[in-house]
């Protein structure tokens, strides 16, 4: 019995410990940018990461996206 628990929480911190080196890995590098994003119909929110330059990109698009949305007005507004 002890040397199943001694097996369990050997386990425990070994698997956290792993999985602490890959986010200090992301983190540190410094072309990187981590954000925790909302997942539609979860309460859950998902890490990612991504490089600076795809970061800057995705922001300049959604920038672009919204005024064009801005643009438009409300197309869905009542016409009566």
């Amino acid at each position: 019995m002890k040397k199943l628990i001694v097996i369990i929480i050997s386990n425990l911190l070994f698997l956290s410990g792993c999985s602490s080196l890959s986010e200090d890995s992301l983190s540190s590098n410094e072309n990187m940018v981590c954000e925790k994003i909302a997942v539609t119909g979860s309460n859950i929110k998902k890490r990612t990461c991504m490089s600076k330059e795809l970061a800057e990109e995705r922001r300049k698009k959604n920038q672009e996206a919204m005024r064009e949305i801005n643009k438009r007005g409300n197309i869905y507004q009542d016409r009566n």
